[in-house]
């Protein structure tokens, strides 16, 4: 019985390293074709490079935290390896509200570029640009801390991530159709540079929406499944649903 255990923790952590890896692989294919793309303007590549960013934590210290608990006996977070894993799960923490928050801005600068080219962005403009990274990474910070308090600040850090998860679910629903229609309608009005533009939008929102939609309904099945898990079972012997959901 304890070489099965043993094999299943084995085989366990082998599909967490071989995910990592595939996780890895496709964030560097997707900095080279949009953070280091210099056909995209600067601030939205800012903007790409900070979320690929924040997924590769997530990744990397999913898996450290993996190797922390199997290395205590469990393949989720238990009593005796919460001490031993607060650094990368802080450093996780850090990562997952980075991702969800830098996915706003790219939503909001593909808002943005839909009223006004790139080219004539105002001073205005680049104050906000600069205010908006250094806010995320303070939100971010603050999330880590909050999230790692068992009183109502807890509660606030899970439902701001889950807040902004859903203003960008919503945001790229408009988005869809609204960049779509302008771009239909700038053919033959507007330069080519903008055209290009608008095209980088359309294509980058059919991209995001599906992956917005898929990471909804994922955490949503896995909440069902851990809600009738927990009717069947002592709740005591499941990893907390808070740690599920945002891995």
């Amino acid at each position: 019985m304890q070489q099965d255990t043993s094999l299943s923790w084995l085989f366990f952590f082998i599909f967490q390293v071989i995910l990592c890896f595939f996780g890895l692989f496709s964030q560097l294919i997707f900095l080279k074709t949009t953070a280091f793309d210099k056909k995209i303007y600067v601030t939205g590549r800012v903007h790409l490079f900070f979320l690929s960013l924040g997924y590769q934590s997530i990744l990397v210290t999913f898996l450290g935290m993996t190797v922390v608990c199997l290395h205590f006996g469990s393949m989720f977070e238990v009593e005796e390896c919460r001490e031993a894993r607060m650094i990368p799960l802080k450093l996780h923490n850090y990562g997952e509200f980075t991702v969800v928050i830098f996915h706003l801005l790219v939503n909001l600068d593909r808002l943005l570029l839909a009223f006004r080219p790139f080219r004539s962005q105002t001073r205005g403009t680049k104050v906000y640009f600069y205010a908006s990274i250094f806010a995320s990474f303070i939100l971010s910070a603050v999330y880590v801390e909050w999230a790692h308090h068992e009183d109502f600040r807890k509660s606030i850090a899970f439902t701001s991530i889950c807040l902004v998860n859903v203003m960008n679910l919503l945001i790229e629903f408009k988005l869809y159709h609204y960049t779509s229609v302008v771009f239909t309608n700038t053919i033959g009005v507007v330069p080519l540079e903008r055209r290009f533009e608008l095209s980088t939008s359309v294509s980058m929102i059919r991209c995001f929406l599906p992956a917005s939609i898929c990471g909804v309904m994922l955490k949503f099945i896995v909440l069902v499944l851990f809600s009738l898990a927990m009717m069947m079972k002592d709740p005591a012997d499941l990893p907390p649903i808070y740690f599920v959901l945002n891995v």
